[in-house]
Formats: structure tokens, sequence, C-alpha cells
């Protein structure tokens, strides 16, 4: 069981604009720096180690979208590492979006006040969706120019949005 539940997996994935074309979406602005990371498996502290370790190792993307259709459990340890992300991504001036969540790891999210944090306008149903919105919103929720360097690592991050209510 432990074997089974402790499988995780993460895959970053550039966005093929030329597929959102033909499927029928609008693309204003292809963004250079946009990747969909698809993430697998359950999230909680036996495989937050392994989370941080691949989130860490992704190149900085200034829109980062991540694909969590695949994802069936959540703790409070797991949703540490996605605000830490989350933190680190705003800290370079990047945007963070959530797709595909399931019903019970989206009242994770509420409950512990990461969809406020995130922002409501940043979770969508599906990948498309989430590349269609920021292409056309491209720039608008920057607060500073998109640095891709990481100058913290994700583990150096300090907490304190997700909290369990």
């Amino acid at each position: 069981f432990i074997n089974q539940v402790s499988n995780l997996e993460i895959v970053p994935t550039a966005v093929d604009w030329e597929r959102l074309a033909q499927s029928g979406h609008a693309i204003n602005y292809k963004h250079p720096g946009m990747q969909v990371v698809y993430i697998s498996g359950a999230l909680f502290f036996g495989v937050t180690g392994q989370l941080l370790a691949r989130l860490e190792s992704l190149v900085p993307s200034e829109v980062l979208i991540l694909s969590m259709r695949g994802v069936s459990l959540v703790d409070i340890s797991g949703l540490q590492v996605l605000e830490q992300l989350c933190q680190a991504q705003l800290k370079r001036g990047g945007s963070l979006y959530v797709t595909g969540l399931q019903p019970q790891v989206q009242r994770m999210f509420e409950r512990t006040g990461l969809v406020e944090f995130i922002g409501e306008d940043k979770f969508f149903w599906s990948a498309d969706l989430a590349i269609t919105y920021a292409s056309q919103h491209a720039g608008e929720s920057r607060q500073a120019p998109f640095s891709s360097s990481s100058d913290n690592t994700l583990s150096e991050m300090p907490l304190g949005v997700v909290t369990l209510n």
C-alpha cells in the first residue's frame, strides 16, 4: 500500500500552442515563459521530499501551471510544499495557476487558505483554460519583473499561509 501511494509523477511540459489553436482556443499571446507541470499521485508527508526536489529542479517559468487532475489526496505537508512553490514563484515576479483539482483536494486548498493566497481567479478545471486565460492576461498581475534566478530553494522559504481550519 505504501509503495502504491508514494508513487509520485511530476512531468513538466512546454505548451503546445498549435494543438490549442487547432482545438479552438483563442490565444492572444503565445507566452514564451509558460510551462505546465502535470502532477499525479498522493501529496502527503511520505512524498514531500520527492515533491520538493522535483519542483526545485524545474527551470523557472514566468507562468507556471500545475495540472493536478491526477492528485487524489493531499495532506498539510503536501500543501506546505505547494505554498512554498507559490511564494517562490511570486517572489520571482511570476504567476501560478492550478488546474484539475478533485473535490476533496479542492476542499483542502480552501480549508487551508491556499485558494485565497493564490487567488480564486488562478484555479481552472483544465490546463487548456488556464493557458488561455494566462495568455489573455499576460503581465496584468505581475508586481515585479520576472527573474529566472532562484535565489532561495523552496526548502528555505518561510511558511505561514497553510493552516488547517
